[in-house]
C-alpha cells in the first residue's frame, strides 16, 4: 500500500481534493451546464442582472456557484448587463437670472435629456 501523499503527487492532485472526492462531497458542474443556468436567468431578467444578482438567484434555487465562476461564464458567452437610462433630469430646480440660489418651480416642465 502506498501513502496518500505519494499517490496524490503521482496523479497530480491535492490531498484535500483527494479526500473531498473520497467523501463524495464534491460535485462539479460543467461550464456548459453553468452557461445554460446563467444564460436562462440573464435573459429572463431582460439583461438587467449581473453576476452578483444571478448568483443570489441561483442560490435561492439551490445551485451553489461562486460569483467569479458566473462572471467568467458571462464573459465567455458575451453576456453583459445593461443599465436602463434615465429619460428625464432628476432635479426640478433652476437658477434665476438675478439670483444665484436655486429656485423651485413645480409648474416648470422637467426637460428631458438626450440620454
Amino acid at each position: 500500500m502506498f501513502p496518500v501523499g505519494f499517490l496524490c503527487r503521482v496523479m497530480g492532485v491535492s490531498r484535500s481534493g483527494f479526500y473531498a472526492f473520497q467523501s463524495g462531497a464534491t460535485h462539479q458542474t460543467s461550464d456548459l451546464e453553468v452557461g445554460l443556468l446563467v444564460g436562462k436567468r440573464f435573459w429572463e431578467n431582460l439583461r438587467r442582472y449581473g453576476s452578483r444578482r444571478i448568483v443570489a438567484q441561483l442560490k435561492k434555487e439551490g445551485h451553489v456557484l461562486g460569483r467569479h465562476k458566473v462572471r467568467k461564464i458571462m464573459r465567455q458567452y458575451g453576456l453583459k448587463a445593461i443599465q436602463p437610462s434615465r429619460c428625464c433630469a432628476r432635479s426640478r430646480f433652476f437658477r434665476s437670472q438675478d439670483d444665484t440660489e436655486p429656485q423651485y418651480n413645480p409648474a416648470q416642465p422637467i426637460p428631458c435629456g438626450s440620454h
